[in-house]
């Protein structure tokens, strides 16, 4: 069996002021910020393999989305919902899921892209008794320049996050450490694999 699905969803923002959020930096004037269309499409393959046991079956499945991201199943280790999540050894392992950005020098929004590829497994050992593999390979990237336009006029303080009056989160100003180090805006990949 085959299926293919898409959808669709408006990102509006309304309108936005860049330079009142930090009280340093270029000052920005107003702008508005038009609404954009995000969109996901995602196809998927049954073929079953009665050849090695019966009932057996080979699930494959992709998704692309421009501005759509839970759409296409690339998350977070925790789950989709979770913005911040806890540390894996006192390294912070969190990155901000966001279908857009806005850039602060025109005000307009710029989609993040990503895309998912999975395969799984089913096997019955006996009728009773079953196995499920499964892997996945998945991408996200954020609109071109995106950390780079953040970082430059925010123009934050480089150094530990409890220096930084905007959080653990915030982007950092180019060519710093802090910069270089801050998860968030960052293009990711990711790798998952599992079994029952």
């Amino acid at each position: 069996s085959a299926q293919l699905s898409a959808a669709t969803h408006e990102l509006n923002v309304g309108n936005l002021s860049t330079a009142a959020s930090t009280g340093t930096g270029p000052i920005v004037a107003p702008a508005h910020t038009r609404n954009v269309q995000g969109f996901a499409v995602q196809g998927g393959l049954k073929i079953n393999t009665p050849f090695i046991a019966p009932g057996d079956a080979l699930y494959l499945q992709g998704a692309y989305g421009e501005g759509a991201q839970l759409y296409t199943g690339y998350s977070a280790y925790t789950g989709s919902y979770t913005q911040s999540t806890t540390t894996i050894q006192g390294q912070k392992f969190a990155q901000y899921f966001s279908d857009a950005t806005i850039n602060p020098f025109t005000g307009q929004l710029q989609t993040s892209t990503s895309f998912t590829a999975v395969a799984s497994y089913l096997h019955y050992w006996s009728p009773e008794w079953r196995s499920a593999f499964f892997g996945s390979y998945g991408e996200q990237s954020f609109g071109q320049g995106a950390r780079l336009a953040k970082g430059a006029i925010y123009n934050l303080v480089s150094g530990l996050a409890g220096s930084n009056p905007f959080g653990a989160n915030a982007v950092g100003t180019p060519g710093t450490r802090f910069f270089n180090l801050s998860q968030a805006l960052r293009d990711t990949y990711q790798f998952v694999a599992g079994g029952s």
